[in-house]
């Protein structure tokens, strides 16, 4: 799927336009070296590197372990460096009515990087390889991160997603999901 295209001038006086995703050539060019050392990090496990530099200042990071269809769990730039280093279970949602409730460590081994994404991965921008694995599709992503760019690592059927968004008042693009 690609991002929608829209014509100049399709909303009222007064009414502003909902951000539009850019189009997977642009979002390439975007985020793709963000993207790629952000990986390196989360492979490496720098949480404090990552939370410091690629972390959204203001939203914090919401991981969904399984699409968008759980409610995931969200940590500050600040909170997530004790809770790598915590074992206290946390919820981060249901699937098919079954909790999923474990320490951070123990879901970053099951849903962030269960694979090393950082070799041998098809890389997609502003596209999904598998659309509508576990419920999730492009729309489902725009509709909930309006004029975001996120990079889709896909190996052996399963896909880290990071969801890139600006932050107010900065040039840059920070990481405000990570999608398994």
């Amino acid at each position: 799927p690609k991002g929608p295209a829209t014509e100049a001038g399709n909303t009222e006086p007064g009414e502003e336009a909902e951000p539009i995703m850019p189009l997977p050539k642009e979002a390439e060019r975007i985020i793709s070296a963000r993207a790629g050392y952000a990986v390196t990090y989360f492979r490496r496990q720098s949480f404090d590197r990552l939370a410091n530099k690629y972390f959204h200042p203001n939203k914090g990071v919401r991981f969904y372990p399984n699409g968008l269809n759980v409610e995931g769990y969200a940590f500050t730039r600040s909170n997530v460096v004790e809770a790598v280093k915590d074992d206290t279970p946390i919820r981060w949602g249901d699937i098919n009515g079954t909790p999923i409730e474990m320490s951070f460590q123990d879901y970053y081994e099951k849903y962030i990087y269960d694979l090393d994404y950082e070799k041998e991965s098809l890389v997609n921008y502003n596209e999904l390889y598998a659309s509508g694995k576990s419920g999730l599709s492009f729309s489902q992503i725009e509709e909930r991160f309006p004029g975001c760019v996120f990079a889709d690592y896909y190996k052996q059927g399963k896909s880290l997603i990071l969801v890139f968004e600006k932050a107010e008042g900065r040039k840059s693009w920070y990481i405000s999901a990570v999608i398994h």
